[in-house]
């Protein structure tokens, strides 16, 4: 019925924008996680999202279209929020990731490759996955370099799999 939505005549860009934050915010708190990525969709494409708030509702998108593995999504937002600051090692991991389940081999390998530098630049180990698309990659171009990223493969996974791997090397 039209009398129903008069109510709504009115509704500005700002009213959309903060039922949008709080419909994201409830649908979380009861783990209603489809619901939840809409609303914060929502939120990151409003007119008055401030510039402030972005990474918040960016990283909000990336978490929850991760676990729906709706890897469009999780690439564009975890780009822009690398754009807007430098993301630590693991958010490259999970994008690469991303590249990787989207069958970008390309793309997974340059961001596998940030993860990996992002990590040494840190002083952690890298994500065993990310290690072996850089060493699939250098496998093809580098034999000098596959090895070096093979060495740290087996540092960082003493099994019997990596070894018998840098020994084939």
């Amino acid at each position: 019925r039209p009398e129903t939505f008069a109510v709504f005549a009115g509704v500005t860009p700002e009213d959309k924008y903060q039922i949008a934050k709080f419909k994201g915010y409830v649908a979380l708190n009861l783990k209603d996680e489809a619901t939840a990525l809409t609303a914060y969709e929502d939120v990151a494409n409003s007119p008055v999202l401030e510039e402030a708030d972005k990474p918040a509702a960016y990283s909000n998108i990336f978490v929850l279209a991760n676990h729906a593995k709706k890897y469009d999504e999780l690439i564009k937002y975890g780009e822009m929020l690398e754009a807007m600051k430098p993301q630590d090692d693991k958010t490259l991991a999970i994008i690469s990731q991303a590249y990787y389940l989207t069958h970008d081999e390309a793309d997974a390998t340059v961001w596998a490759k940030k993860s990996v530098d992002r990590a040494k630049a840190n002083g952690t180990d890298a994500d065993p996955f990310v290690l072996q698309l850089v060493l699939n990659e250098e496998a093809k171009t580098n034999q000098a370099l596959a090895l070096q990223t093979l060495e740290e493969i087996a540092a960082s996974d003493p099994s019997p799999n990596s070894y018998q791997q840098l020994t084939g090397l």
